[in-house]
């Protein structure tokens, strides 16, 4: 699929092989366009400071030769881990967001498990202190901490941000798609996949042409980025997904997929990936609720609890799992700044 184009029938998705942006083209029109380009690191305690570093130094060359304006990490934990030891040693912005504080978000506590709370906190620091001239003019790329060196290049950057600078008038999201090696994207394949499928609606069809629904690498403009809400723990990149397609705000915006062939990353638990699904299923379900495609009636409601149930040694006993995985929404930033 590198170098080809397709859309779906809407003409919102499109897909671009990463070959498709030339460095010397997209440089060229970023100084035309005035634009501020950041690109986040959204980072825990369990990241590979080594994965992470080699990172920050490929990106380190695109920011050397002017593509790249800011990198940043933002950081959920102390000040004195390894990543921000790294990232300080690197000479990159550290932005620790147990730090940053909105109105509905207070400083000193850490985020809940996923990416959407360090999203959110590091993307209101960046309109206050990151951001120059208009809210569209700056573009804001997050990518995964713990791409693996094998997979990880500069084209990972380029057909991150290409989209957005090619056709800023249009593009205003774009998200990085690819191939994971065989028996990996366990929960894409088995779950994002048929659930995209199963409610027809003339929006969300769109979501059935995006290969990789969970891919953490998106980019968006200032002011759509001021405009999202934001939702915490496994689910935030199906919920900016899902309110891009059924917002009638963002009605004439368009997706854009950026194809970056080979991907590979440190691969989640079972028990991570069990998890990881309910908090799909819940958003999936609370955001057809909240846009009213779908009601609940008689008593019915969305758990917050996982449950489930199992045979287990020693003695192969009957176990049961309770686990209450709440994800809280945010409102949008723009009404807080």
């Amino acid at each position: 699929m590198d170098g080809k184009n397709c859309s779906d029938k809407t003409g919102i998705v499109k897909i671009n092989g990463y070959k498709f942006f030339e460095l010397k083209n997209l440089l060229k029109k970023k100084v035309q366009n005035k634009q501020n380009i950041i690109l986040c690191f959204p980072a825990i305690k369990t990241e590979s400071v080594k994965v992470l570093s080699n990172e920050i130094k490929m990106a380190k060359r695109l920011q050397n030769i002017g593509f790249l304006d800011i990198i940043a990490v933002a950081y959920d934990g102390e000040k004195d881990d390894p990543i921000p030891k790294m990232a300080r040693r690197i000479g990159v912005t550290l932005v620790m967001t147990r730090e940053v504080g909105t109105k509905d978000m207070n400083k000193g506590v850490l985020g809940t498990k996923g990416k959407g709370t360090n999203m959110r906190k590091f993307s209101y620091f960046a309109i206050k202190n990151l951001f120059k001239g208009k809210l569209k003019n700056n573009l804001v790329g997050f990518l995964d901490a713990d791409i693996s060196e094998k997979a990880f290049g500069e084209h990972y950057i380029l057909g991150l941000f290409g989209p957005l600078i090619s056709k800023p008038s249009k593009i205003r999201l774009v998200k990085l798609v690819y191939r994971r090696p065989k028996g990996f994207g366990r929960v894409n394949k088995l779950l994002c996949h048929p659930l995209m499928s199963v409610i027809d609606h003339p929006k969300l069809k769109v979501l059935q042409f995006i290969p990789y629904i969970t891919s953490g690498e998106v980019a968006m403009d200032g002011k759509l980025i001021a405009e999202l809400k934001f939702s915490t723990g496994y689910s935030a990149e199906v919920y900016t997904l899902m309110q891009f397609v059924l917002d009638k705000r963002f009605g004439s915006s368009k997706l854009e997929l950026t194809n970056v062939g080979f991907f590979d990353h440190k691969h989640q638990r079972f028990d991570d990936l069990r998890f990881m699904s309910f908090s799909i299923l819940r958003v999936f379900f609370r955001t057809l609720k909240e846009y009213k495609l779908l009601s609940f009636k008689n008593g019915t409601a969305i758990s917050n609890t996982f449950r489930s149930s199992g045979v287990s040694p020693p003695g192969y006993q009957i176990q049961h799992t309770y686990k209450k995985l709440d994800n809280k929404t945010y409102r949008p930033l723009k009404e807080m700044i």
